[in-house]
C-alpha cells in the first residue's frame, strides 16, 4: 500500500509539472510550499470520516485539519439549536492559519462556499468532492434537481425532522443508519468495516445547511479558484447531477474518480489524495 501511495503522489507531481499556469489567488503559496489542508465533512458526518486521507497527507509532510462543523463529529452542540448557515459553518474559517486549501465533501460544499465568501483571503484553493456547489442566491438543495433529494427521501435514505411533528417547521436532516441502506447508497464501494464505522458515528445535520440561500459575490466566493472532483458510482449525487452542477457553475477544472461511490475518502483514499496533491500544485 505504501508503494501504491508513493506512486500515486509521484504521478500527481509529474502531471502538475506539465499543467498550465493558473493566475494565483491573493493568498497563493510560494512554489514548493506545503500549506495546510482543511477538510470539511458532509451531512451527518464529522472530521473523523477523513481519517485515511489525513494519514496519507500527514505522512507526506502536510498539515491537515479535519473540521467538525457545529453539531457534527466531536462538536456536541445540539443540532436543533443551529438555526443558520453562519452558525453551522463558522468552524471552517475561524482558524489561525493565514492561507490554506479548503476541501468540502457533499453538503460540506455549502459550508466551504460560505467560508469562501466570508474570508476569501484565507483560502488558496477550494476543492469540491462530490459536493454541493451553489451559485449566488441558491441554497444547497437547489443545486440539485428536485427529483434527486425527493427520491432519497422517498427511498428512506434521508429523513427531514420537525420539532413538533411533520406539520411543524423542519429542523434537521437524518441519514438512515442501517447497514443495508449504507451499502446500497452512501458506502456502496466501501469495506464492511467503514460501513460499520459510519453507522456508529453518523448523526443529524441542521436543516438550514440544506435550505438557506447563499449570497456569493465575485469579490468573495468568485475570487477563489474552485476545483471539482466527480465520483462515477455515486448513488447520492449521481454523476449526471454532478455534471449539471459543474456546467451551471463552472469550476477551473473537473477531475474524475470513476470507480468511486459517494465516499471516496473511504473507498478510494489513495486516488483521492493523489488528486488533492495534484490540485495543490496547480
Amino acid at each position: 500500500m505504501e508503494m501504491r501511495r508513493s506512486r500515486a503522489l509521484i504521478i500527481a507531481a509529474l502531471l502538475a509539472s506539465c499543467a498550465l499556469l493558473i493566475a494565483p489567488s491573493e493568498c497563493s503559496p510560494s512554489l514548493g510550499d506545503k500549506q495546510e489542508f482543511v477538510l470539511v465533512h458532509g451531512s451527518g458526518h464529522g472530521g473523523w470520516c477523513w481519517y485515511k486521507v489525513v494519514a496519507i497527507l500527514r505522512r507526506s509532510g502536510f498539515t491537515v485539519t479535519p473540521i467538525d462543523l457545529l453539531s457534527g463529529g466531536r462538536d456536541h452542540t445540539s443540532v436543533e439549536s443551529v438555526k443558520s448557515l453562519a452558525e453551522y459553518a463558522k468552524h471552517t474559517y475561524r482558524l489561525n492559519t493565514e492561507c490554506y486549501f479548503q476541501v468540502g465533501h457533499s453538503l460540506g460544499g455549502v459550508s466551504i462556499s460560505y467560508a469562501m465568501e466570508q474570508h476569501p483571503e484565507k483560502i488558496s484553493k477550494a476543492i469540491f468532492v462530490a459536493a454541493f456547489m451553489p451559485s449566488n442566491n441558491q441554497s444547497g438543495m437547489q443545486t440539485l434537481a428536485p427529483e434527486i433529494l425527493g427520491g432519497l427521501i422517498t427511498e428512506g435514505v434521508l429523513k427531514i425532522n420537525s420539532a413538533n411533528g411533520p406539520e411543524a417547521l423542519p429542523i434537521s436532516v437524518s441519514l438512515t443508519s442501517t447497514f443495508e441502506m449504507f451499502r446500497k447508497y452512501l458506502y456502496s464501494e466501501c469495506s464492511d468495516e467503514d460501513i460499520n464505522l459510519g453507522m456508529s458515528l453518523v448523526g443529524d445535520a441542521p436543516y438550514a445547511a440544506f435550505s438557506e440561500k447563499l449570497i456569493l459575490t465575485p469579490q468573495g466566493y468568485g475570487s477563489v479558484s474552485r476545483y471539482f472532483i466527480s465520483t462515477g458510482k455515486d448513488k447520492i449525487i449521481p454523476k449526471y447531477a454532478q455534471s449539471l452542477m459543474t456546467k451551471a457553475n463552472p469550476p477551473v477544472a473537473v477531475f474524475y474518480l470513476d470507480k468511486s461511490d459517494h465516499m471516496p475518502f473511504f473507498s478510494h483514499p489513495e486516488e483521492l489524495t493523489s488528486l488533492l496533491y495534484y490540485i495543490h500544485l496547480l
